[in-house]
């Protein structure tokens, strides 16, 4: 249970992480609640409340999506 943990810990930090630094690959909605901020209270805030609303799939998912490369994700087409 330790090491589910651990990775789960790890795949919400990273995507935290990175959804702070890079708010367009947030969806509209949350985007729109941040609204130009750059008080870093305001944006933590909305992007730990965006990852609250994932179901464990969607979050795996998502990293999936950002971290993992893949032929599709990079505009290759697999034959």
């Amino acid at each position: 249970m330790a090491r589910q943990n651990t990775k789960a810990d790890y795949v919400l930090e990273r995507l935290f992480e990175t959804l702070c630094a890079k708010r367009l690959l947030l969806p509209w909605n949350v985007q729109q609640r941040i609204n130009g901020s750059e008080d870093a209270t305001v944006i933590a805030r909305n992007v730990a409340l965006f990852l609250a609303s994932l179901t464990d799939r969607a979050a795996i998912d998502l990293y999936g999506e950002l971290f993992v490369p893949s032929d599709r994700a990079m505009g290759h087409h697999v034959h």
